[in-house]
């Protein structure tokens, strides 16, 4: 009976494992010194994220670059070309919070229509990374691939101005 207690101990770890992606062992293009900074809107209803850009020094004609994974969140890449170089960028939003009306009456009848508050559970990440980690998914030969960005440099925050009023 323990050992029965033991395969089964066996298999459930070896399980737990795999769920951690396989990392590619080499880059799949030569990248410059990624960095990331929190970024604020003018206003309190502005939007507000975090971006993160990584420099790309080589050809990128044999690959397709496709998301980012940073800090628990996931989103695609864009690109930005700046003078001679292109660098990759992922705009990491946080979620507006805007607070619904809510009907508070002595009669219950009346506050039917109120909504119960969201519970917005994020997706499962699926890699275990520090701050400074980033993972860069990219189409290879029709395959999807990962690759682990280490020494992201946080820099200062970006404050964008409010507008003027006319």
């Amino acid at each position: 009976m323990r050992i029965y207690f033991q395969v089964l101990a066996l298999m459930l770890l070896s399980l737990g494992c795999s769920s951690q992606k396989d990392l590619a062992k080499a880059p799949p293009i030569d990248f410059g010194n990624p960095s990331c900074r929190q970024w604020y809107g003018g206003t309190e209803q502005s939007d507000s994220g975090l971006l993160l850009e990584i420099p790309v020094l080589g050809e990128t004609s044999e690959i397709e670059i496709k998301q980012a994974f940073f800090r628990g969140k996931i989103t695609d890449f864009s690109w930005e070309t700046r003078g001679e170089s292109k660098v990759l960028i992922a705009d990491f939003k946080n979620p507006v919070r805007t607070k619904p009306d809510i009907v508070m009456d002595a009669d219950p009848k009346k506050e039917v229509g109120n909504q119960p508050p969201s519970l917005n559970k994020q997706e499962d990440f699926p890699f275990e990374l520090d701050s400074s980690e980033a993972i860069l998914s990219y189409l290879e030969k029709g395959k999807i691939k990962y690759y682990k960005i280490v020494g992201v440099k946080e820099k200062k925050p970006l404050l964008y101005q409010e507008r003027p009023k006319n």
